[in-house]
């Protein structure tokens, strides 16, 4: 039969390998990957090397099996240093660009520690018999044992800080792989001070390392395997509640644990020190776990919620908590995210989504969502769903749909089936503001107790009415903003336009000066072509600093060849382009069409040009026209960067929003304006990193 001392380290090393293996799998090439995977084949080292030990016979090889062992320790504090500062981290670039001198210094004392784990500066034996109790460290491995604990401390540090920073449902996921990894180095750190304190390395924790390794790795891969990734009226503090059960349950654990150590200690007699620390890991690995369970604590504040409180919410908490947690966002970029972060600290759900309503659309659009990010579905002004909010204001819950008594809502039900498969949707409620109809909001299953109640109805609702007058608030404050910038604009054309009546002024003056005699002049000639030129460089520069905003275009229709106006648009483009751009035409057979040609050719223009700045050297446009289902279409496409959906849908074809670093964000503006008095619309389809694509729509 396997002893304690063979079961664990072989139980490790399998786990360690193949949680490296998977993980490295996924994704080999990103850096937290390949940080985890180095970190779990540096345990599969010390996990070899401790089970060598434990088979081995004489006092050399003991030696020559606990120093590769520490060549795992030593491999092991760099990479999961790495780790720690990189997992579940959105700015990790940021930070390991921050700490790069500290990282590359960690692995250059890791290595140097290398260079001397076979020497008997950094450990060793005195002769004698085996079995080997005992290994003596030298005063290079006590350096190494100072440098090991230090490192060990920073790990745990880092996990604490990606914990503490989590929202409750990212705690949720990520709290068995930080509890895990933190257990082995807490441990570590417990045998790095025993190893300083006596300088000797005592084989008796073998298998204690290996059976602490082997727990958190269990730990571990339980995580990665789930995410793949009575009413008395009694008016007391919550908080107060809270916190004394948490010292409660910490002082009898406590109690427990100390009982149940001195217990272990008299079973295991002191020769056996394993089983006792062992134990003590586990107890305390435990605790920490059921005290970083969100769903226990959630439970317990609801269990007291029912049996000292009338209501499951104190709802002038958290009205208090969303009204200072919102009044300061005011726009819908820093509103929405506040919104998704408070539901979430709130109700207990995985999923979360906010839908805003666009008027020029008339549809419901995702703006924001908690673990859903992005989707086709689209709501029109005249689903069933949107008409039977605006009649009753009520939410729909389908945990409380009966179908066959509420033939309404099931109908509804029925015609949106995939907007609450899509959004995993099981409350579903209106953001009304006055009279007017903003936005939904969608909620997914409770998981505290797996189902909305009365309670829970309540708060949403209050919760719903305070997010949609924000929501209004933000919407009229950019559209405030959107009108003192076009009342700017206007300003501004009055001075450009004063400067261009100077530079025609300079100009008349000219052509009076210009007789025939002084035509002759060649000196005359020079300054005349100097002044003109200077004019018509000064000119230049303020067109391309002002672009005209027409609100109301006079045209001036005519029948056109329009895949000859595109032609003529490419031949200017290629000509006056700063970037040896590739054009590839692929003109369709299209009929005679009345248009502005003017106005038309300057929309193209615009297109092309904003084509061209979005593609890198190699870029190449290509510009089609056709004609189907009642429309002619001229589509501008290019590989470039793309633009992301948020910008297309909260931006794009607004004034004074653009992504060029000196745009003023009319260029677009001015050819949806064009486009529509056409009696057009112009459409777009982007995806950043792959470029984007126009289409101009005119009527036949």
């Amino acid at each position: 039969m396997l002893s304690i001392g063979l079961i664990f380290p072989t139980l490790s090393l399998i786990t360690c390998i193949g949680l490296a293996l998977f993980v490295l799998s996924r994704n080999s090439k990103h850096i937290i990957n390949r940080s985890f995977s180095f970190g779990m084949l540096a345990l599969a080292i010390i996990e070899f090397g401790n089970l060598m030990v434990s088979v081995s016979s004489s006092v050399s090889s003991v030696l020559f099996w606990k120093r590769l062992a520490l060549v795992g320790e030593s491999l092991a504090a760099p990479n999961w240093l790495l780790f720690s500062l990189t997992f579940s981290r959105s700015n990790y670039p940021q930070l390991l660009t921050k700490w790069k001198w500290v990282i590359l210094g960690v692995y250059l004392a890791s290595f140097t520690f290398l260079a001397f784990i076979w020497s008997n500066g950094f450990v060793w034996v005195p002769p004698e018999e085996p079995p080997v109790e005992f290994l003596f460290l030298g005063r290079v491995g006590y350096y190494f044992y100072i440098f090991f604990l230090l490192t060990s401390l920073g790990i745990l540090v880092n996990l604490e800080s990606t914990l503490r920073a989590s929202t409750a449902v990212n705690r949720w996921k990520i709290k068995y792989t930080a509890v895990g990894v933190g257990a082995i180095f807490a441990f570590f750190i417990y045998l790095s001070s025993q190893y300083l304190l006596f300088s000797i390395l005592n084989l008796g924790f073998l298998p204690a390392i290996s059976g602490v390794i082997f727990i958190s790795t269990v730990l571990i891969a339980f995580s990665l395997v789930r995410h793949r990734l009575l009413d008395v009226d009694v008016f007391v503090s919550r908080q107060v509640v809270y916190r004394s059960l948490a010292i409660s349950i910490v002082g009898v654990y406590l109690l427990t644990l100390g009982l149940a150590g001195q217990l272990m200690r008299y079973i295991g007699g002191r020769e056996n020190v394993s089983l006792p620390v062992l134990f003590t890991f586990i107890t305390t690995l435990m605790l920490v776990i059921i005290l970083l369970s969100e769903n226990v604590r959630r439970k317990v504040k609801l269990y007291i919620s029912q049996n000292f409180y009338k209501n499951k919410y104190d709802y002038r908490e958290k009205w208090s908590e969303f009204t200072e947690g919102l009044s300061s966002k005011i726009s819908l970029k820093e509103l929405l995210p506040a919104v998704i972060d408070l539901l979430a600290k709130t109700i207990w759900v995985n999923y979360i989504t906010l839908w805003l309503y666009d008027e020029d659309k008339d549809e419901f659009y995702l703006a924001k969502g908690m673990n859903i990010s992005e989707t086709s579905i689209k709501i029109k002004g005249n689903n069933s769903l949107i008409r039977y909010f605006k009649d009753t204001g009520a939410l729909i819950s389908t945990q409380d749909l009966d179908l066959d008594k509420e033939p309404r809502l099931s109908a509804i039900y029925e015609e949106n089936k995939d907007f609450f498969k899509e959004t995993k949707a099981v409350v579903c409620l209106p953001l009304i503001s006055g009279q007017t109809l903003v936005g939904l909001m969608t909620l997914s299953k409770e998981l505290t107790t797996g189902a909305y109640t009365y309670a829970d109805y309540e708060l949403l609702k209050t919760i719903a009415n305070q997010v949609a007058s924000n929501i209004l608030i933000a919407k009229l404050s950019q559209e405030s903003i959107a009108t003192k910038q076009m009342e700017t604009f206007h300003r501004l054309s009055s001075f450009v336009i004063h400067d261009i009546k100077n530079y025609i002024y300079m100009l008349s003056l000219v052509l009076q000066n210009a007789t025939d005699q002084r035509m002759r002049d060649p000196e005359f000639q020079q300054d005349v072509l100097k002044m003109m030129s200077d004019l018509v460089s000064k000119m230049r520069d303020l067109t391309n600093k002002l672009s005209a905003t027409p609100d109301k275009l006079k045209l001036e229709f005519k029948e056109e060849n329009l895949n000859q106006l595109v032609e003529d648009v490419i031949s200017k483009f290629q000509l006056s382009s700063y970037k040896k751009v590739m054009v590839v035409k692929d003109l369709g057979v299209i009929p005679q069409i009345k248009v502005d040609s003017e106005q038309i050719q300057n929309v193209l223009m615009n297109l092309l040009l904003n084509a061209a700045g979005a593609i890198e050297e190699k870029g190449e446009i290509r510009v089609r026209t056709s004609c189907e289902d009642g429309w002619i279409t001229v589509a501008v496409s290019d590989n470039g960067r793309g633009m992301s959906r948020e910008f297309i849908e909260n931006s794009l074809f607004k004034p004074f929003r653009t992504t060029k670093k000196n745009g003023l964000g009319i260029g677009l503006y001015q050819c949806k304006t064009i486009v529509e008095a056409h009696g057009g619309k112009i459409e777009v389809e982007s995806e950043e990193g792959k470029g984007s694509t126009f289409k101009v729509k005119l009527p036949t």
